[in-house]
Protein backbone atom coordinates (compact mmCIF):
# COMPACT_ATOMS: atom_id res chain seq x y z
CA UNK A 1 0.00 0.00 0.00
CA UNK A 2 1.77 3.39 -0.79
CA UNK A 3 1.23 6.20 1.66
CA UNK A 4 0.49 9.64 0.16
CA UNK A 5 2.89 12.33 1.84
CA UNK A 6 0.57 15.08 0.46
CA UNK A 7 -2.10 14.34 3.45
CA UNK A 8 -0.10 14.02 6.64
CA UNK A 9 -0.24 16.23 9.06
CA UNK A 10 2.85 18.80 10.09
CA UNK A 11 2.81 20.60 13.28
CA UNK A 12 0.88 23.37 13.50
CA UNK A 13 2.42 27.20 13.00
CA UNK A 14 1.80 28.10 16.49
CA UNK A 15 3.18 24.97 18.36
CA UNK A 16 6.18 25.59 16.16
CA UNK A 17 6.30 29.12 16.91
CA UNK A 18 6.19 28.57 20.63
CA UNK A 19 8.96 25.99 20.26
CA UNK A 20 11.09 28.28 18.68
CA UNK A 21 10.37 31.05 21.11
CA UNK A 22 11.52 28.82 23.84
CA UNK A 23 14.30 27.54 22.24
CA UNK A 24 15.58 31.31 21.87
CA UNK A 25 14.82 31.98 25.29
CA UNK A 26 16.59 28.90 26.45
CA UNK A 27 19.77 29.90 24.48
CA UNK A 28 20.00 33.42 25.87
CA UNK A 29 19.92 32.55 29.17
CA UNK A 30 22.70 30.23 28.98
CA UNK A 31 24.46 32.68 26.61
CA UNK A 32 23.81 35.30 29.67
CA UNK A 33 25.08 33.20 32.43
CA UNK A 34 28.18 31.93 30.38
CA UNK A 35 28.87 35.88 29.88
CA UNK A 36 28.29 36.53 33.50
CA UNK A 37 32.00 34.88 34.25
CA UNK A 38 33.14 37.47 32.28
CA UNK A 39 31.76 40.57 33.16
CA UNK A 40 32.93 41.88 36.94
CA UNK A 41 30.42 43.50 39.04
CA UNK A 42 31.60 46.84 39.70
CA UNK A 43 32.19 48.17 43.54
CA UNK A 44 29.93 51.19 44.52
CA UNK A 45 30.39 53.56 47.11
CA UNK A 46 26.80 55.78 47.92
CA UNK A 47 25.21 53.90 44.85
CA UNK A 48 27.39 55.00 42.56
CA UNK A 49 30.69 53.32 41.12
CA UNK A 50 33.45 54.14 43.32
CA UNK A 51 35.91 56.03 41.12
CA UNK A 52 33.25 58.71 40.85
CA UNK A 53 33.63 58.56 44.77
CA UNK A 54 37.25 58.78 44.36
CA UNK A 55 37.17 61.88 42.00
CA UNK A 56 35.35 63.57 44.88
CA UNK A 57 37.93 63.28 47.32
CA UNK A 58 39.68 66.43 48.85
CA UNK A 59 42.56 65.29 51.29
CA UNK A 60 45.52 67.07 52.19
CA UNK A 61 48.94 64.79 52.62
CA UNK A 62 52.00 66.64 53.63
CA UNK A 63 54.97 64.88 55.45
CA UNK A 64 57.00 65.80 58.23
CA UNK A 65 60.73 64.89 59.82
CA UNK A 66 60.25 63.56 63.26
CA UNK A 67 63.06 61.92 65.13
CA UNK A 68 65.34 60.05 62.40
CA UNK A 69 62.01 59.27 60.59
CA UNK A 70 58.39 60.76 59.10
CA UNK A 71 55.34 61.43 59.67
CA UNK A 72 52.88 61.50 57.26
CA UNK A 73 50.15 64.10 57.80
CA UNK A 74 46.33 63.53 56.69
CA UNK A 75 43.18 65.70 56.64
CA UNK A 76 40.30 65.01 55.16
CA UNK A 77 38.89 67.57 54.29
CA UNK A 78 35.97 65.74 51.80
CA UNK A 79 32.77 64.46 52.83
CA UNK A 80 33.57 60.65 52.03
CA UNK A 81 35.46 58.52 54.99
CA UNK A 82 38.98 57.73 53.55
CA UNK A 83 39.64 53.54 54.55
CA UNK A 84 43.69 53.92 54.05
CA UNK A 85 46.51 55.08 52.19
CA UNK A 86 49.02 53.61 49.51
CA UNK A 87 52.46 55.07 49.74
CA UNK A 88 54.37 55.69 46.18
CA UNK A 89 57.90 56.20 46.34
CA UNK A 90 59.37 56.76 43.26
CA UNK A 91 62.93 56.07 43.43
CA UNK A 92 65.95 55.75 40.28
CA UNK A 93 64.61 53.83 37.62
CA UNK A 94 61.71 52.11 39.89
CA UNK A 95 58.93 52.49 42.00
CA UNK A 96 58.30 51.43 45.61
CA UNK A 97 54.63 50.83 46.25
CA UNK A 98 53.51 50.10 50.23
CA UNK A 99 50.27 49.93 51.70
CA UNK A 100 49.67 51.37 54.72
CA UNK A 101 47.79 49.46 57.72
CA UNK A 102 44.28 50.50 57.33
CA UNK A 103 43.58 53.69 59.31
CA UNK A 104 40.38 55.01 58.51
CA UNK A 105 40.11 59.01 58.36
CA UNK A 106 36.52 60.36 58.58
CA UNK A 107 35.33 63.66 57.02
CA UNK A 108 36.87 66.96 58.37
CA UNK A 109 39.27 64.66 60.37
CA UNK A 110 43.18 64.72 60.57
CA UNK A 111 45.41 61.92 61.18
CA UNK A 112 49.61 61.21 61.95
CA UNK A 113 50.93 58.27 60.16
CA UNK A 114 54.57 56.99 60.84
CA UNK A 115 56.42 56.04 58.21
CA UNK A 116 59.28 54.50 60.18
CA UNK A 117 59.03 51.16 58.10
CA UNK A 118 59.61 52.76 55.02
CA UNK A 119 63.19 53.37 53.78
CA UNK A 120 63.16 57.17 52.41
CA UNK A 121 66.54 57.49 52.13
CA UNK A 122 67.54 59.35 48.94
CA UNK A 123 64.05 60.25 48.39
CA UNK A 124 62.64 63.82 47.30
CA UNK A 125 59.22 63.10 46.77
CA UNK A 126 56.67 60.57 46.96
CA UNK A 127 53.07 60.26 46.33
CA UNK A 128 50.39 59.70 48.67
CA UNK A 129 46.89 57.55 47.45
CA UNK A 130 43.65 56.66 48.88
CA UNK A 131 41.43 53.79 49.83
CA UNK A 132 38.21 53.68 49.84
CA UNK A 133 36.08 51.09 51.40
CA UNK A 134 33.02 50.29 48.97
CA UNK A 135 30.52 47.55 47.74
CA UNK A 136 30.55 44.75 45.68
CA UNK A 137 27.27 43.54 45.07
CA UNK A 138 26.22 41.25 48.53
CA UNK A 139 29.73 40.22 49.40
CA UNK A 140 30.28 42.60 51.63
CA UNK A 141 33.43 45.40 51.89
CA UNK A 142 35.97 45.36 49.58
CA UNK A 143 39.06 48.02 49.78
CA UNK A 144 39.46 50.09 46.53
CA UNK A 145 42.86 51.80 45.73
CA UNK A 146 41.95 54.77 43.79
CA UNK A 147 43.74 55.63 40.71
CA UNK A 148 46.47 57.83 40.71
CA UNK A 149 45.18 60.82 39.18
CA UNK A 150 43.55 61.22 42.79
CA UNK A 151 46.76 61.06 44.25
CA UNK A 152 48.64 63.74 46.15
CA UNK A 153 52.25 64.57 45.54
CA UNK A 154 54.44 65.12 48.46
CA UNK A 155 58.03 66.64 47.95
CA UNK A 156 59.93 65.11 51.56
CA UNK A 157 62.00 68.09 53.20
Amino acid sequence: MKTNFLFKRGVSPVVATTLLIAIVIALAGIVFIWAQGFVQEGVHKRGEPIERSCDSLNFEADVVPESGSYTLEINNRADIPIYGFVVRVLGEGETLIEELPPTPVEPGASLRISLATLDLTGISELTVVPILLGRRGDSGNEAFICPDRTGQGVTLL
